[in-house]
């Protein structure tokens, strides 16, 4: 699901464009009448309509940016679950196997001389931390195959421990750790991309959003109309509520021309925000 900040810059915007395609004609025609008196011999009335279409061109681009940068950030975090499904199962079986290999060992040479076989640092069996649970089974294989190493040669009722064969049987389930541990490690890195994505398209859609609303704003002011100014600012920065209900009832009256313009610094006002 896509982030609220996501929704309130997809509502802004998508509530931005629906007010300037309404009132276009409007906006442009006294903008137009306004400025049509300035215009000398030889130049062109500026096509106001035609600046205001792009605008909500504009506005609308960097709205599809927002939206397929949150979509690839949720596609790339709902893939993540299997690597991480993974990572516990294989986390779940290293610890089994050294909790099972150390009770064995225990039961032959007690539980000290168990503990000194195993010269594990840490709890065996009382972490699922995938990378204590790795290191551990990683030095075990290592010390167990190392040729210096010399195993007990008692056998309590038959039963003895073997450290090479045991290396045998660990080193396979430790290997399949290991590949999970950096199957989720790179689809971390994936994910933190995606977000590094995701907010780079934040940034231009906001910074962009707002240069879009003062051009609108100010050709509302210069054809006459500040109650559209006023309007446009609203509906910006009181998105439409869920519930459809227009932004615009409830909205005080008009103030003068000039408060309508937005402030120049303010660079760090979000979206949908006064």
């Amino acid at each position: 699901m896509p982030s609220k900040m996501s929704l309130r810059r997809q509502e802004a915007a998508t509530s931005a464009i629906a007010f300037l395609e309404a009132h276009e004609d409007e906006i442009a025609s006294g903008a137009e009448q306004r400025l049509l008196p300035l215009v000398e011999d030889g130049e062109e009335l500026p096509k106001v309509r035609y600046s205001l279409q792009l605008v909500r061109r504009w506005m609308g681009q960097r709205l599809a940016e927002v939206v397929e940068a949150d979509q690839v950030h949720i596609d790339e975090k709902d893939g993540d679950l299997g690597p991480r499904l993974e990572l516990v199962e294989a986390t779940e079986e290293v610890q089994r196997q050294l909790v099972a290999g150390r009770r064995i060992a225990a039961g032959v040479y007690g539980a000290k001389r168990a503990q000194e076989i195993f010269a594990l640092d840490g709890p065996t069996g009382n972490t699922r931390q995938p990378l204590i649970v790795l290191r551990q089974g990683q030095d075990t294989v290592r010390r167990f195959r190392k040729a210096t190493f010399v195993a007990p040669q008692e056998t309590v009722g038959g039963v003895a421990f073997d450290p090479i064969g045991f290396a045998d049987r660990l080193e396979p389930a430790v290997e399949r750790l290991a590949r999970a541990y950096e199957a989720v490690a790179l689809e971390r890195r994936k994910i933190e991309a995606t977000v590094n994505a995701k907010n780079k398209a934040h940034a231009e859609f906001d910074g962009d959003f707002r240069a879009g609303v003062r051009h609108a704003v100010a050709l509302c002011l210069i054809g006459g109309k500040p109650e559209l100014a006023f309007r446009l600012k609203a509906s910006l920065l009181n998105p439409p509520r869920r519930g459809g209900d227009d932004p615009d009832e409830d909205s005080p009256s008009p103030p003068d021309a000039a408060s309508m313009l937005p402030d120049a610094d303010a660079g760090t006002e979000e979206p949908g925000e006064a």
